[in-house]
Formats: C-alpha cells, sequence, structure tokens
C-alpha cells in the first residue's frame, strides 16, 4: 500500500465530466498524465481501464484525494468488484508519480469496444 492520496482518473470523474472531481470537494487537480501498457474501453455508458494491454496508452488527470472522499470514491466504483483500485506509474510532464486508480475487474465481462486514442470524451455518443 502506499501513502500517496493520488488518484489517477480517466472517466466521469474528468473536468467537464457528470461526477468531476475537479468540483468535488476535497479533490484537487495536480496534473494530466497517462499509464503506459493501459487501455480505456465503452463500459456500457461509461469506461472502464485495463492494465497490462501491450502497447497501449491511457489518458487522464491526478488529483489529490482528501481521507474523507476514499470511502465515498470506493462506493461508486464498487471496489473490488466492477472495479478495483491498484498503484500504478503515472508519467507526467513534470515526471512520474505513484497514484491510486481504478481498473473495470468486472468478473467476466469482455472488453470489445477499446476508446481509438486512449482518450474519454463525453461527446462520444455513449
Amino acid at each position: 500500500m502506499i501513502e500517496s492520496n493520488l488518484l489517477f482518473v480517466y472517466g466521469i470523474l474528468k473536468k467537464g465530466h457528470c461526477l468531476s472531481l475537479d468540483e468535488n470537494e476535497g479533490a484537487v487537480f495536480e496534473s494530466i498524465g497517462y499509464i503506459r501498457n493501459a487501455e480505456l474501453y465503452h463500459i456500457g455508458g461509461g469506461v472502464g481501464l485495463r492494465l497490462n494491454i501491450p502497447g497501449a496508452t491511457a489518458f487522464g488527470e491526478i488529483y489529490q484525494i482528501s481521507d474523507e472522499l476514499w470511502d465515498w470514491l470506493d462506493r461508486i466504483e464498487n471496489n473490488g468488484i466492477t472495479y478495483t483500485r491498484k498503484v500504478v506509474d503515472v508519467p507526467t510532464p513534470n515526471g512520474s508519480l505513484k497514484a491510486w486508480v481504478y481498473e473495470h475487474t468486472y468478473p467476466e465481462f469482455e472488453y470489445t469496444d477499446p476508446i481509438e486514442g486512449g482518450w474519454y470524451e463525453v461527446n462520444e455518443g455513449y
């Protein structure tokens, strides 16, 4: 376990999305960043990230998260079932950071709809 309160977000928690952390008390935007060997997928009406996908890159934002916000995040992500919180290296314009990320881990889900370019946008029609 890391002592960091940094979280890498790639979907509806990004700026401009319905659950933007940028507008949530207890979260402070730190930087943009990316995860190597990670891919974003359309998951129903949202987005999920999978790690250990050679050659793929997922882009997103990094936030400093208050201790009080972690319980809410774990609940909305259904931590341990739908998504699982894991530690990753996130390169940024100012160097690499260790941060948490929620990987989509729903049992027996088929990842057939990757997001081109590794950046999720609101207006993708999902």
